[in-house]
């Protein structure tokens, strides 16, 4: 306990100050002092004053009883479970010891760091010049409290062991924050300090400063003390101390945090059970021990633990005197013993748990994506050809007389709330499906051989350098506009090749490359990898679309593994979309992905295409490049919808999905037979040069997400064997690596390229590990895989039916004429379902779309509606006929 000092007066004449004050109990207000404020900061920022002592036997008297302080348990302050302070402090703190160094007459009271340590803060929530901190950590946090209180984010440019430099987020601030340490000294000054200039537009709900790691040491002592805490408590007691609601996977990572560093991880525990196995051994002699490990080929230097086995003496020698037993090896676990495949923790946050508890609750995710594409420029081709995205870009391009694709936001929510991330798969009623390296090639034409894409980083001063190469190049338009993510959208389409006047006005070989830049800005950011910043793409595009637009050979362009960055960035948008429920939140990743494999698969929600098969005279292209995908007819064609079909309705489409049956899914839609029909001319090499890649085991990577794919567990999407029970992946990847995101990391992209260095390299050699075999798919088997699936998962979302409250059945049952919503008679066919009605429905959508050459040709080509498959609800039938 620290001496209680008597009355001093201000040199203001006012204040008051006990040592031992806690800055957390002190009155709101410049009418007390607080504790952790520095004497040195006299005159700084907040009300600062310097105080003095009445008389120096104080000080001294004071000074000597520190001294004798510093002398008692400071070892023991670690395990110290008690409280210490004044009256006014809080229970859960406690007193550290004042070093005697700090020989001032009003030391600093003590503010209890929950990670057990002191921590030496000055001026509670500000920061002034002079002011001292214990370390380096103490003064980031300092600076971390100040930013809360003042609703601003920073981030580091200058970080070692002798600096720290801050500055604000916002580009366009002066606000900065610089410290140092002396040399001969561990202590740190602030010597630089510079209020910030921006205007708050509205309040913060999270801080990006307040990680799950700061988080962690706030509220260290009470996670540790009581492991049973729960997340949303933590969420809840940020909130009530700091005025932030923090994301549910920032708490979760913080509690994570805590009892790592308190109880060590679950690697510690693993390298010390060959120790402790060890120890048993000598400890009881006799005990046989056996150990297993190992050696991963991608990681030669690397030895993981396999298996372990253990027998005591005593055991052993007990063993000899049982009596004889009959022992059953195996059997088949059925009902509750069988293991799920979802992860109960996962499950909580998990939009379908929401769904089956609650139909109503949730609305679509929103799509980040464009309202309008941009027209290709000749003189672009041989560059984007280059660079392996002009079958991509030719998807997406404006075309006249045919409108721009227009993302069915609920189509794709529903199968984000049908994907599981602990399996990397959709969980459907007829099984598992996913999107795959083969329908990345099939559907878009991106390349996949080839360097993975990440780490990205931005390049320093790009605001002043691409601000400089665009200026000019249209006379009418402004300086660039910009935030600290990047450029923004609305003046990246200044430069659009219409702006220029374009076709009636030429170009120049400037104007050309500086709209290809932007052009490639927009086709990165905005329908490659969409994020949820919607007005501005991401800086980190710019090195990459200078290198294309710059380039004057093949040889002056890196060849780059887009196809696999795609569908990582879509698994990783996924893996979090399915846990958001909050409104307004989006999707990320390709969204155009998502929408044309449905469509390629499911009846639901997908348009009729008119104008019948692609002609052989369009987009021939003598390297076969510049040639259609499987998904040209469906970006590239009118598309119409039946006068009474249903389109963007989210609680329908959960119906539907909940009701499709198996034979409706087209499992293989990329068969010669409709590349015949439907593109008698041939398409892209782009959709083919690359196949060895697409039952690879590597992991696939775009800037620092890396994602497991697999491929074992959607066997039937390949034509090959699916087994009762897929393997593991063979190499799996830890789930700290599948976490990592941007938020609240200080790395640098060669400090993310040592981290990912095992994947990145684990990609040349993708083509050489490989799930494929040469069994073909068997349906006798995969009936057996969904018997065993089934009982693992949840199957439906929506709530069913009471058979009692169905009305009749007519044949308009298989196609409804509004919403289904809350009407589930309208949704299935009824018990009294006639046998030829139910034929004729299921012959109506039992051909798949991208099947026979007849059925491809009745479908381009408009015929009866008795030769296409129903646009939705085809093939629904009653539950109890379906595989269950």
């Amino acid at each position: 306990m620290l001496p209680e000092a008597k009355e001093v007066n201000s040199q203001e004449g006012e204040g008051e100050f006990h040592a031992g004050q806690s800055s957390q109990s002190s009155d709101a207000g410049g009418s007390s002092f607080q504790s952790g404020q520095s004497s040195y900061a006299a005159g700084g920022h907040d009300g600062s004053v310097e105080l003095q002592s009445e008389d120096e036997e104080e000080e001294e008297e004071m000074q000597n009883m520190m001294d004798e302080e510093d002398e008692d348990g400071v070892d023991d302050e670690l395990d110290s479970d008690e409280s210490g302070g004044s009256d006014n402090s809080d229970d859960n703190e406690e007193e550290d010891p004042i070093p005697s160094s700090w020989n001032h007459d009003l030391s600093e009271a003590m503010i209890v760091d929950d990670w057990h340590d002191s921590a030496w803060e000055y001026s509670m929530n500000t920061i002034s010049i002079g002011a001292r901190y214990a370390d380096k950590r103490h003064l980031q946090e300092a600076i971390t409290q100040w930013a809360m209180n003042t609703q601003r984010v920073f981030r580091t440019t200058v970080s070692s062991q002798k600096f720290l430099t801050v500055v604000c987020s916002d580009a366009r601030c002066p606000s900065r924050v610089h410290g140092y340490c002396p040399k001969y000294d561990t202590t740190w000054i602030v010597s630089d300090f510079v209020l910030h200039t921006c205007v708050l537009k509205s309040m913060l709900k999270d801080h990006r400063n307040l990680t799950s790691t700061l988080i962690a040491r706030l509220f260290y002592k009470e996670i540790v003390e009581n492991t049973a805490m729960g997340v949303k408590a933590i969420q809840k007691r940020v909130h009530l101390q700091y005025n932030y609601v923090i994301e549910y996977g920032k708490a979760w990572s913080a509690k994570q945090t805590a009892l790592e560093k308190r109880f060590g991880t679950f690697y510690d525990a693993y390298d010390g059970v060959v120790r402790l196995l060890q120890t048993l051994k000598d400890r009881n002699p006799g005990t046989h021990v056996d150990i297993e490990d190992f050696v991963i080929p991608e990681f030669p230097n690397v030895r993981v633990l396999h298996r372990v086995f253990f027998a005591f003496s005593i055991c052993i020698e007990a063993f000899m005197h049982c009596r004889p037993v009959m022992c059953v090896d195996g059997t088949f676990l059925t009902d509750m013993a069988t293991r799920s495949l979802l992860d109960p923790r996962i499950d909580q946050k998990h939009r379908a748990s929401h769904l089956e508890a609650e139909p109503q609750s949730l609305e679509p995710l929103q799509t980040r994506t464009p309202k309008k594409n941009w027209m290709i420029h000749p003189e672009w081709e041989d560059r984007l050809k280059w660079a392996g995205l002009l079958p991509f870009a030719r998807l997406v391009e404006a075309r006249d007389h045919i409108s721009r694709l227009n993302y069915d936001a609920a189509l794709i929510t529903c199968l984000v709330d049908r994907w599981r991330p602990e399996t990397h798969t959709f969980h459907f009623r007829w099984g598992e499906m996913a999107p795959t390296l083969e329908d990345v090639s099939m559907l878009l034409g991106l390349p996949l051989a080839g360097e993975p894409i990440g780490p990205l980083q931005e390049t320093i001063g790009w605001q002043q350098t691409m601000d400089a190469r665009f200026h000019g190049i249209r006379a009418d338009v402004g300086p660039m506009t910009f935030d600290a993510h990047g450029p923004r959208q609305a003046w990246l389409h200044e430069f659009q090749i219409q702006q220029f006047g374009f076709p009636d006005v030429p170009m120049t070989a400037a104007q050309i490359t500086r709209s290809l830049e932007a052009y490639l800005m927009w086709l990165l950011g905005k329908m490659m990898f969409t994020e949820n910043h919607g007005n501005t793409i991401s800086a980190w595009y710019i090195p990459i679309a200078q290198e294309i637009a710059y380039a004057i050979e093949a040889e002056d362009i890196t060849q780059r593994s887009w196809g696999s960055a795609v569908l990582a960035a879509t698994y990783r948008g996924m893996c979090k979309g399915c846990q958001l429920t909050l409104q307004g939140s989006g999707i990320v990743g390709c969204p155009l992905l998502l929408q044309l494999w449905s469509w390629a698969r499911f009846p639901i929600g997908r348009p009729e295409i008119g104008g019948g098969s692609w002609p052989t005279d369009e987009m021939y292209d003598a390297d076969r490049i510049d040639m259609p995908t499987f998904g040209s007819l469906w970006t590239s064609r009118k598309r119409h919808f039946g006068h009474n079909q249903l389109r963007n309705c989210y609680p329908a489409f959960t119906e539907q999905f909940d009701l499709l049956l198996e034979s409706v899914v087209n499992w293989e839609p990329y068969s010669e037979d409709h590349r015949d029909g439907a593109y008698p001319g041939g398409i892209s090499n782009m959709c083919t040069r690359d196949w060895a890649y697409w039952m690879t085991k590597a992991k696939i990577i775009f800037d620092i997400f890396v994602e497991e794919m697999s491929q074992q567990r959607v066997m039937r999407q390949f034509g090959q064997r699916q087994l009762i029970e897929p393997p593991p992946p063979t190499v799996p990847l830890p789930s700290r690596i599948h976490t990592y995101n941007r938020k609240g990391a200080n790395k640098t992209a060669a400090g993310w390229v040592q981290l990912l260095a095992p994947y990145i390299t684990g990609w040349a050699t993708a083509p050489a590990v490989s799930w494929a075999t040469r069994e073909p798919f068997d349906l006798q088997e995969f009936q057996q895989y969904l018997r065993a699936y089934m009982p693992r998962t949840r199957l439906r979302l929506s709530q069913a039916c009471d058979p009692v409250q169905r009305a009749p059945s007519t044949q308009w049952d298989t196609y409804p004429r509004h919403s289904t919503s809350g009407t589930r008679h309208h949704a299935e066919l009824t018990a009294e379902l006639q046998d030829d009605a139910a034929q004729y429905a299921r012959s109506l959508s039992s051909g798949p779309l991208l099947g026979r050459t007849a059925a491809t040709s009745s479908l381009f080509a408009g015929a009866s509606a008795v030769a296409r498959p129903a646009p939705m609800y085809g093939g629904i039938a009653e539950p109890e006929a379906t595989i269950s």
